[in-house]
């Protein structure tokens, strides 16, 4: 008789549990619809970007024709101004200026004809502007040594109203200021100088400076793995417990232990429902990406400014992080040990089943293998948080916490290589572990029923 060895039949398994997976239109439906659902979403969101990103520079950053635009527009309402009126008082005794507010309010060479400046009285001001609506009356007052005042009066419900006033005062303080400046002798590259901004930021000394995508990048990139591998064990390992519950109910599996060995058996039903749940999900991942740069594409079309903040932000890490991150090994390993860390739960989904004798005891089973899941979430979520190396480099080896963790910290460069490649190689010893044990736990209990 040839001797059987623990994984023997293992591939028959796979190929036959995959084919009755597969056989459905189920799951091709399912992929097609969620994967072309995946395409237009994330083709959507380039083009919305694209098209805000275009009207906030539309709106928020004026070009010359808009600015063009704004100053004619201007001009025309000053032109219902016929003549100012300046009130005469102590702050116009320096006759430097007097010459100079007089130009200021004339609009010398910004208008096609420059305005008349009347010098009056401060008595009965007025009751001069009540008379005519076209005319604006300016007085300069001192509140302070070396600073003044501008105010305004002009006639109630006229053409030369407060709006008007306003414009007019914007063009005003705008040349009083370029005068001083060059009265001053002060030149153009100097007023760029003196009114340049300046901002200032304070770091510690141990303390790194950071873009903002790079911290952007640090606080999403282990949320979306995270979330996505939480997603996937809820979704997929529950078909795994009911498929294992519900094969065990049935005759045939104790014929078919007699050729095929337990650990065979569970590991080709992990791997291959597994693997069609990883297959399925790099489909919609690569809808994703497809749909993300064929929207960038069409972004670019609608406006040629617009930022691919995913290339930028890989730009940015792969310049400002460590060496690691975002390389091509990173990548790929983090893959792989998302991969793998996935396969593990699925085992752990197959073991808690494998020790359910009856399809009502199926509840229970959930919640026993929900709680391993939630329990590396959480500490895998909040590691990183605490800010402690030591708790994350724990978090990182350990196999309930690393599938959650440790793909983040591989692309991100904080974990190295050799690390990754070490945790990695105790997932898969975790795996051939849990395998031994849910096939002894799963002949006992089928051939052991009550």
């Amino acid at each position: 008789m040839e001797k059987k060895g623990l994984f023997t039949g293992c591939s028959d398994v796979i190929s036959f549990t995959a084919q009755q997976n597969i056989k459905g239109n189920g799951f091709k439906k399912s992929t097609v619809i969620v994967g072309f659902i995946i395409a237009v979403v994330f083709a959507l969101i380039s083009i919305l970007m694209a098209v805000f990103q275009d009207d906030e520079t539309s709106s928020d950053i004026p070009g010359a024709d808009n600015y063009e635009e704004v100053v004619k527009e201007d001009m025309e309402v000053l032109g219902h101004i016929s003549k100012v009126l300046l009130v005469e008082n102590e702050a116009l005794d320096n006759e430097t200026m007097n010459n100079l507010v007089t130009i200021a309010l004339s609009l010398e060479n910004l208008l096609d004809e420059k305005l008349t400046v009347e010098y009056v009285a401060c008595d009965g001001i007025k009751e001069r502007v009540a008379k005519d609506e076209n005319v604006i009356a300016v007085e300069m007052v001192e509140v302070e040594n070396g600073r003044y005042e501008f105010h305004t009066y002009v006639k109630q419900d006229s053409k030369v109203g407060e709006d008007v006033a306003d414009t007019y005062m914007e063009y005003v303080i705008m040349m009083v200021e370029s005068l001083s400046y060059q009265m001053a002798g002060v030149t153009a590259d100097d007023i760029i100088y003196m009114e340049a901004p300046y901002y200032t930021m304070s770091l510690s000394v141990n303390d790194e400076a950071e873009g903002f995508a790079v911290s952007l990048t640090e606080m999403l990139v282990p949320m979306l793995f995270s979330f996505l591998m939480y997603a996937m064990i809820l979704m997929y390992g529950q078909s795994i417990t009911k498929s294992v519950v519900a094969e065990k109910a049935s005759k045939l599996m104790e014929y078919l232990l007699t050729s095929i060995k337990p650990y065979a058996l569970i590991t080709g039903k992990v791997v291959a429902l597994s693997g069609m749940a990883i297959l399925q999900l790099v489909i919609w991942i690569l809808c994703g990406v497809a749909g993300y740069f064929a929207g960038a594409y069409i972004a670019e079309g609608i406006n040629p400014d617009y930022t691919n903040y995913v290339s930028l932000i890989i730009d940015t890490m792969s310049k400002e992080s460590d060496a690691a991150a975002f390389s091509v090994i990173a990548v790929v390993l983090a893959l792989v040990s998302l991969m793998v860390g996935f396969v593990m739960y699925c085992v752990i989904a197959a073991m808690v089943a494998a020790a359910v004798s009856k399809i009502e005891d199926m509840s229970t089973t959930q919640t026993l293998f929900q709680l391993p899941v939630i329990v590396g979430w959480l500490v895998a979520y909040f590691a990183p948080v605490t800010g402690n190396d030591t708790l994350i480099k724990v978090a990182n080896m350990v196999p309930i916490t690393s599938p959650f963790i440790l793909p983040a910290n591989i692309v991100l460069g904080r974990c190295s290589i050799v690390e990754g490649a070490i945790s990695l190689a105790i997932l898969i010893v975790t795996i051939f572990v849990l395998v031994i044990f849910t096939g002894k736990v799963y002949k006992g209990k089928l051939f052991n029923r009550k």
